[in-house]
Protein backbone atom coordinates (compact mmCIF):
# COMPACT_ATOMS: atom_id res chain seq x y z
CA UNK A 1 0.00 0.00 0.00
CA UNK A 2 1.58 3.30 -1.00
CA UNK A 3 2.04 6.17 1.43
CA UNK A 4 -0.30 8.46 -0.54
CA UNK A 5 -3.05 5.85 -0.69
CA UNK A 6 -2.78 5.33 3.08
CA UNK A 7 -2.87 9.10 3.61
CA UNK A 8 -5.95 9.36 1.38
CA UNK A 9 -7.72 6.59 3.30
CA UNK A 10 -6.81 8.14 6.64
CA UNK A 11 -8.56 11.40 5.81
CA UNK A 12 -11.34 10.33 3.47
CA UNK A 13 -12.48 6.82 4.47
CA UNK A 14 -15.22 8.20 6.79
CA UNK A 15 -16.67 9.96 3.75
CA UNK A 16 -16.65 6.88 1.53
CA UNK A 17 -20.18 5.60 1.96
CA UNK A 18 -19.63 2.47 -0.11
CA UNK A 19 -17.28 0.90 2.41
CA UNK A 20 -18.43 -1.09 5.42
CA UNK A 21 -14.99 -1.27 7.00
CA UNK A 22 -13.45 1.49 9.05
CA UNK A 23 -10.00 1.52 7.53
CA UNK A 24 -8.68 4.20 9.86
CA UNK A 25 -8.90 1.95 12.89
CA UNK A 26 -6.52 -0.67 11.49
CA UNK A 27 -4.37 1.49 9.24
CA UNK A 28 -1.60 2.02 11.81
CA UNK A 29 -1.13 -1.69 12.28
CA UNK A 30 -1.12 -2.45 8.55
CA UNK A 31 1.35 0.28 7.63
CA UNK A 32 3.80 0.19 10.53
CA UNK A 33 3.35 -3.37 11.80
CA UNK A 34 5.00 -2.22 15.04
CA UNK A 35 3.93 -0.84 18.37
CA UNK A 36 5.84 1.27 20.87
CA UNK A 37 5.57 0.45 24.55
CA UNK A 38 4.96 3.47 26.76
CA UNK A 39 7.96 4.97 28.52
CA UNK A 40 10.45 2.77 26.63
CA UNK A 41 12.11 2.80 23.26
CA UNK A 42 11.25 -0.85 22.66
CA UNK A 43 9.62 -1.71 19.36
CA UNK A 44 7.46 -4.82 19.31
CA UNK A 45 6.73 -6.61 16.07
CA UNK A 46 3.17 -7.81 15.84
CA UNK A 47 0.71 -8.96 13.25
CA UNK A 48 -2.97 -8.55 12.58
CA UNK A 49 -3.93 -11.20 10.04
CA UNK A 50 -7.42 -11.04 8.59
CA UNK A 51 -8.39 -13.88 6.26
CA UNK A 52 -10.75 -13.77 3.25
CA UNK A 53 -14.33 -12.50 3.35
CA UNK A 54 -14.16 -11.04 6.86
CA UNK A 55 -16.67 -8.22 7.36
CA UNK A 56 -15.77 -5.43 9.74
CA UNK A 57 -18.44 -2.92 10.71
CA UNK A 58 -17.77 0.77 11.01
CA UNK A 59 -15.60 2.22 13.76
CA UNK A 60 -14.04 -1.05 14.90
CA UNK A 61 -10.60 -0.89 16.48
CA UNK A 62 -8.05 -3.71 16.23
CA UNK A 63 -4.78 -3.67 18.18
CA UNK A 64 -1.97 -6.21 18.40
CA UNK A 65 1.38 -6.51 20.11
CA UNK A 66 3.21 -8.23 21.59
CA UNK A 67 0.68 -10.95 20.74
CA UNK A 68 -0.76 -11.43 17.27
CA UNK A 69 -4.38 -11.11 16.19
CA UNK A 70 -5.50 -13.87 13.82
CA UNK A 71 -9.02 -13.71 12.37
CA UNK A 72 -10.10 -16.66 10.24
CA UNK A 73 -12.27 -16.49 7.12
CA UNK A 74 -15.87 -15.32 6.92
CA UNK A 75 -15.99 -13.83 10.41
CA UNK A 76 -18.26 -10.81 10.91
CA UNK A 77 -17.75 -7.91 13.30
CA UNK A 78 -20.59 -5.52 14.11
CA UNK A 79 -19.95 -1.79 14.41
CA UNK A 80 -17.98 -0.19 17.27
CA UNK A 81 -16.05 -3.27 18.43
CA UNK A 82 -12.79 -2.89 20.34
CA UNK A 83 -10.39 -5.79 19.86
CA UNK A 84 -7.25 -5.50 22.03
CA UNK A 85 -5.03 -8.40 21.04
CA UNK A 86 -1.91 -7.47 23.02
CA UNK A 87 -1.81 -10.89 24.66
CA UNK A 88 -2.67 -12.76 21.48
CA UNK A 89 -6.07 -13.46 19.96
CA UNK A 90 -7.41 -16.12 17.61
CA UNK A 91 -10.94 -16.08 16.24
CA UNK A 92 -12.11 -19.11 14.25
CA UNK A 93 -13.89 -19.08 10.91
CA UNK A 94 -17.60 -18.33 10.52
CA UNK A 95 -17.84 -16.49 13.86
CA UNK A 96 -20.05 -13.45 14.50
CA UNK A 97 -19.10 -10.70 16.93
CA UNK A 98 -22.06 -8.43 17.75
CA UNK A 99 -21.83 -4.63 17.80
CA UNK A 100 -20.19 -2.78 20.69
CA UNK A 101 -18.37 -5.90 21.88
CA UNK A 102 -14.97 -5.77 23.57
CA UNK A 103 -12.33 -8.49 23.53
CA UNK A 104 -9.50 -7.78 25.98
CA UNK A 105 -6.29 -9.78 26.18
CA UNK A 106 -4.72 -7.64 28.87
CA UNK A 107 -5.58 -6.15 32.22
CA UNK A 108 -3.91 -3.57 34.42
CA UNK A 109 -2.08 -4.61 37.57
CA UNK A 110 -2.94 -2.57 40.64
CA UNK A 111 -1.06 -4.08 43.62
CA UNK A 112 1.01 -0.98 44.46
CA UNK A 113 -1.39 1.68 45.78
CA UNK A 114 1.38 4.31 45.71
CA UNK A 115 1.59 4.15 41.90
CA UNK A 116 -1.33 5.19 39.69
CA UNK A 117 -2.81 2.14 37.98
CA UNK A 118 -2.13 3.67 34.61
CA UNK A 119 1.63 3.45 35.26
CA UNK A 120 1.68 -0.13 36.55
CA UNK A 121 2.41 -3.14 34.38
CA UNK A 122 -0.07 -4.99 32.23
CA UNK A 123 -0.91 -8.68 32.58
CA UNK A 124 -1.52 -10.26 29.16
CA UNK A 125 -3.22 -13.58 28.39
CA UNK A 126 -4.28 -15.05 25.07
CA UNK A 127 -7.97 -15.27 24.13
CA UNK A 128 -9.17 -18.01 21.81
CA UNK A 129 -12.61 -17.94 20.17
CA UNK A 130 -13.51 -21.10 18.25
CA UNK A 131 -15.23 -21.63 14.91
CA UNK A 132 -18.86 -20.66 14.40
CA UNK A 133 -19.11 -18.72 17.66
CA UNK A 134 -21.76 -16.02 18.11
CA UNK A 135 -21.11 -13.19 20.57
CA UNK A 136 -24.19 -11.00 21.01
CA UNK A 137 -24.12 -7.21 21.25
CA UNK A 138 -22.15 -5.58 24.08
CA UNK A 139 -20.33 -8.78 25.10
CA UNK A 140 -17.07 -8.32 27.01
CA UNK A 141 -14.46 -11.10 26.85
CA UNK A 142 -11.67 -10.84 29.42
CA UNK A 143 -8.06 -12.12 29.21
CA UNK A 144 -7.24 -15.82 29.22
CA UNK A 145 -10.67 -17.02 28.09
CA UNK A 146 -11.34 -19.78 25.56
CA UNK A 147 -14.76 -19.91 23.93
CA UNK A 148 -15.35 -23.29 22.27
CA UNK A 149 -16.62 -24.01 18.76
CA UNK A 150 -20.28 -23.26 18.12
CA UNK A 151 -20.82 -21.47 21.45
CA UNK A 152 -23.29 -18.62 21.85
CA UNK A 153 -22.76 -15.78 24.33
CA UNK A 154 -25.82 -13.66 25.06
CA UNK A 155 -25.94 -9.89 24.71
CA UNK A 156 -24.36 -7.92 27.54
CA UNK A 157 -22.50 -10.90 29.02
CA UNK A 158 -19.07 -10.58 30.63
CA UNK A 159 -17.00 -13.70 29.93
CA UNK A 160 -14.45 -14.32 32.69
CA UNK A 161 -14.12 -18.13 32.38
CA UNK A 162 -13.94 -20.62 29.53
CA UNK A 163 -17.17 -21.46 27.69
CA UNK A 164 -17.34 -25.07 26.41
CA UNK A 165 -18.11 -25.88 22.78
CA UNK A 166 -21.77 -25.78 21.73
CA UNK A 167 -22.86 -24.10 24.97
CA UNK A 168 -25.11 -21.10 25.44
CA UNK A 169 -23.87 -18.65 28.07
CA UNK A 170 -25.35 -15.43 29.39
CA UNK A 171 -25.15 -13.04 32.33
CA UNK A 172 -22.62 -11.11 34.35
CA UNK A 173 -20.45 -13.04 34.83
CA UNK A 174 -21.35 -15.31 31.92
CA UNK A 175 -22.56 -18.76 32.95
CA UNK A 176 -23.56 -21.69 30.79
CA UNK A 177 -27.36 -21.89 30.78
CA UNK A 178 -27.72 -24.86 28.43
CA UNK A 179 -26.10 -26.84 25.63
CA UNK A 180 -27.00 -26.53 21.96
CA UNK A 181 -28.62 -29.61 20.41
Amino acid sequence: MSFWFVLFLTFFSPLLCFTEINIISIIYDIVNNTHHLKETNTIIDSEIRIEDEVKIGRYCTFRAGPGNVLIDKETNFGAFNFIAGYGGLEIGKYSAIGPHSVIMTYTHLFEDASIPIRFQDLKVKKVTIGEGVWLGAHVVVLPGVTIGNGAIVGAGAVVIKDIPSYSIAAGVPAKVIRKRK
